[in-house]
């Protein structure tokens, strides 16, 4: 006798039968429970939320917002000036008087006490290390600047040419690698201090005149800086940019008629934004570090604008006699370029999209 097969196809009818309350319908409260909405982030604030669950960078960064407020704010709440010379008060230590000044006091005036001391010309060392930090801040972010600038550039248009024009860009990018930069910082400086100084003299332009109460020194940076230090940043771009020229919106800008310089400004340049942030915030260290180097060799800011590492140089006399001339400037100098590094090292964490959980 044969068998009936066994079917595996599915009761249509029962599946279909259904009751009248099974379209009723839902009420609001559940329908916010049926679907969570959330709102939508954009880069920049997905990039914020990770670098504040950084403990240390938002340290770092508050460091560095209370260094700004010191340097820029400082000076005028003090009520002394950077070049002022207090007779009478020459040499004091931290957190003392002149003779003249607790006169005052004895007969009820009030009198700002020399927080860091004084120097040997009478000069409160405060408002002198607020000053030496707003140069060296300003000196050290422009430098950065002029790298961002040109490592940019450079670095945009090898990775966009590609072929011969790449090869020949990067082997000079690996020739500037191959000098020796501090012997080539300490020769430009020299060489060009002279005929810096004497171009700053005699040139009648506003911007060469306001560069001129800085010194020469100021100018040898930010040459040696266009010179030498860009290439760091020109590899970074160029890697970014090889990866990026090959996209599908790349290729829709060709077949839209896009020149090459528009699509490197609107469309490569545009992704590679993170990268560029994070490689001019590790620059300004370096520019910083440098700054004070060469102003410590007596090769950077020209007397009588200080610098923290002028100041430090100008302190090596007194050294076991005024131990804080030294000290409050190197620890100032110290806390910048750290916690720039460590704000950088979070800040580069925060705008990787591979850091994403």
């Amino acid at each position: 006798m044969k068998k009936n097969p066994i079917s595996i196809q599915p009761n249509v009818d029962k599946i279909l039968e259904y009751l009248p309350d099974d379209f009723t319908l839902a009420a609001d409260s559940e329908k916010e429970n049926f679907i969570e909405l959330r709102k939508s982030t954009s880069y920049w604030q997905d990039a914020w939320r990770r670098l504040k669950r950084n403990g240390v960078a938002m340290v770092a960064l508050g460091v560095l917002l209370l260094t700004f407020l010191f340097a820029f704010l400082g000076p005028v709440v003090i009520p002394y000036t950077n070049v002022q010379q207090v007779r009478g008060s020459e040499n004091l230590y931290p957190l003392s008087y002149s003779a003249q000044e607790l006169a005052k006091l004895d007969a009820g005036e009030s009198v700002f006490p020399h927080l860091f001391g004084t120097d040997q010309f009478g000069r409160d060392l405060l408002v002198r290390n607020m000053h030496a930090t707003r140069i060296s801040l300003i000196i050290g972010v422009t430098a950065s600047l002029i790298v961002l600038v040109i490592g940019t550039l450079y670095g945009s248009i090898s990775g966009y040419a590609g072929g011969k024009v790449d090869f020949v860009m990067m082997r000079i990018v690996d020739m500037v690698y191959a000098l020796p930069e501090i012997l080539v910082v300490l020769l430009l400086s020299s060489i060009l201090k002279v005929p810096l100084q004497n171009l700053l003299n005699s040139s009648s332009s506003a911007l060469i005149r306001g560069l001129s109460q800085f010194g020469s020194g100021v100018v040898s940076i930010f040459i040696v800086f266009g010179l030498l230090f860009w290439v760091g940043s020109s590899r970074i771009i160029r890697g970014q940019i090889l990866s990026l020229k090959r996209r599908e919106f790349v290729t829709a800008a060709k077949a839209l008629g896009a020149s090459s310089p528009r699509i490197i400004r609107k469309h490569l340049l545009p992704n590679c934004i993170g990268q560029i942030i994070v490689t001019t915030m590790m620059q300004i260290p370096s520019a910083i570090f440098l700054e004070s180097f060469l102003s410590f060799l007596g090769l950077g800011v020209s007397a009588p604008v200080a610098t923290l590492g002028s100041l430090c140089s100008d302190a090596l006399g007194g050294m076991r006699t005024y131990p804080s001339r030294l000290i409050i400037p190197s620890i100032i100098l110290s806390i910048i370029i750290l916690c720039f590094n460590l704000f950088g090292d979070g800040l580069r964490d925060a705008l990787d999209p591979r850091m994403k959980r």
